[in-house]
């Protein structure tokens, strides 16, 4: 009687997950905060300008998966502005990019983060 033999072969693929998953982090981080950064811009007072175009974003990165984005406004007012004065109500527009936008961040996190798996 022959015998048909079964071959198994078990590949570890996590070295591949993960460097696909750290991609889409970064790729989701990047174009996350160019969104919010032209949302910050929309709702950014404008008087000269100056301040809506020191509004931008970076990605920190801690380690290798811990990275946090941060939506920054570099002019030297821009605390005055987003969070008031006790003559000057506060107009919070690097905030209110992110909560008025909460439901699309959400989708667009879970998108990007399916890509390529």
């Amino acid at each position: 009687m022959a015998q048909s033999g079964i071959r198994v072969t078990v590949r570890n693929n996590l070295g591949v997950v993960e460097s696909n998953l750290n991609r889409n982090v970064d790729r989701c981080l990047i174009l996350l905060g160019r969104f919010l950064v032209s949302q910050a811009k929309l709702r950014c007072p404008v008087d000269i300008g100056y301040l809506r175009g020191s509004i931008g974003s970076k990605v920190e990165r801690f380690r290798v998966f811990k990275k946090k984005l941060v939506i920054y406004a570099r002019a030297e007012y821009a605390g005055y502005v987003h969070e008031g004065t006790r003559r000057m109500r506060p107009r919070r527009f690097l905030y209110d990019a992110v909560r008025e936008n909460m439901s699309r961040i959400r989708s667009f996190i879970r998108q990007e983060l399916r890509r390529g798996f």
